[in-house]
C-alpha cells in the first residue's frame, strides 16, 4: 500500500480510538444519545476528521444503526446495553469502530468483551476473517449465547464524498 494512503488511514484509526477513548469517560446513566451522537461527532470534526457516516447509537434491543435525530428523547438508564458506533473518514479512508457499554456488568457484555478479546487473539497472518469469526462464534456460544447473522461487513476502500 502506498506510504501516503496508509498514513491516512492511521490518521483516521488515531483520531477514531481518540474519540472513544473520550466518549467511554463520559458515558453515564441519564445521557440523551443525541447529546452522546453529538459530542462524538463534535470531537471527530475538531481533531481533523470527517464524519465516515452519523455516529449510531443503538440501545437495547436495538441491534445496530439507529441515528438519534431532532428533539430524539432517548436516555441511557443505569443497566442499559448502548452500542455505539462511530466511522473517521480523512481524504476519504476510513476507519470503522463499534464499542457496547453499559453500567453494569452483564452476561450480554461480557461474553462481547470476551468475543472481542479472541478476535484479537486471532489475527495474525495468514488468519481468514472466516477464522477471526469462528473465534467469536465460539467464545459467543461457549457463553450459552447466540449471533446476529444478518448483518454483514463493508470495505473499507476510498470513498468519495
Amino acid at each position: 500500500m502506498d506510504e501516503k494512503i496508509l498514513e491516512k488511514y492511521k490518521k483516521a484509526g488515531r483520531i477514531n480510538a481518540e474519540v472513544q477513548g473520550e466518549v467511554k469517560e463520559l458515558l453515564k446513566p441519564g445521557m440523551k444519545l443525541l447529546e452522546i451522537a453529538e459530542f462524538i461527532e463534535r470531537r471527530i470534526l475538531e481533531k481533523g476528521g470527517k464524519l465516515a457516516f452519523p455516529v449510531n447509537t443503538s440501545l437495547n434491543v436495538i441491534a445496530a444503526h439507529y441515528v438519534a435525530q431532532g428533539n430524539d428523547p432517548a436516555v441511557v438508564e443505569k443497566g442499559d446495553l448502548l452500542k455505539i458506533d462511530m466511522g473517521v473518514r480523512v481524504d476519504g479512508y476510513l476507519s470503522d469502530s463499534a464499542f457496547t457499554y453499559c453500567s453494569e456488568k452483564s452476561p450480554l457484555a461480557e461474553a462481547a468483551e470476551q468475543a472481542v478479546q479472541a478476535a484479537v487473539e486471532a489475527i495474525r497472518p495468514g488468519v481468514t476473517v472466516g477464522m477471526v469469526s469462528q473465534a467469536i462464534e465460539e467464545t459467543v456460544q461457549g457463553a450459552g449465547l447466540g449471533l446476529i447473522v444478518n448483518l454483514t461487513g463493508h470495505g473499507m476502500e476510498q470513498d468519495m464524498f
